[in-house]
């Protein structure tokens, strides 16, 4: 998806585009591209905005179903752990199919060496969830965009597709 490529290339220095806001737009504002949005202000520095995204997707789960997965998201653009740790387990707890990018999510990347990140991760692996194969990581660098990110090649394309 074009978001996770875009929240995760240099939202640092760039700040939000109204190029990227208008790609919200179009997406149907769904939950998912609302907390990239959300970790992308926080990544920047924008930390009013992030919040009022937060603000946006509580309000919103009282009406419609919005993945915890989707909040812990944009706390780990805050850089607030704490509570992403604790919508991380909420997700799990609620078996959030997000979940499945737990191990893939490039912007998880900075709790992955916790071993607060590892023990959630054996619990997935206790639950019967399957932890990640090389074309699985091979999968996620093509599709969150990233060149250079394992030794899997360039992330251009999942090993399957680059054989076509």
């Amino acid at each position: 998806m074009l978001t996770q490529r875009w929240d995760t290339q240099s939202s640092t220095t760039h700040g939000i585009g109204q190029e990227r806001k208008n790609e919200l737009k179009r997406s149907g504002n769904t939950s998912q591209y609302r907390s990239a949005l959300g970790y992308a202000y926080g990544m920047s520095g924008d930390r009013a905005h992030a919040r009022q995204i937060l603000d946006e997707l509580k309000s919103l789960s009282g009406r419609q179903y919005v993945p915890a997965y989707d909040l812990a998201i944009v706390y780990v653009g805050l850089g607030d752990k704490e509570q992403a740790y604790q919508w991380l387990e909420k997700a799990f707890a609620e078996r959030s199919a997000r979940m499945v990018y737990l191990n893939m999510d490039p912007r998880l990347d900075n709790l992955r060496s916790e071993a607060r990140f590892k023990a959630l991760g054996a619990e997935r692996r206790a639950a019967g969830q399957v932890p990640l194969t090389s074309a699985a990581q091979s999968a996620r660098c093509y599709y969150f965009g990233i060149r250079s990110c394992c030794s899997h090649g360039t992330g251009n394309a999942p090993a399957s597709r680059a054989r076509s």
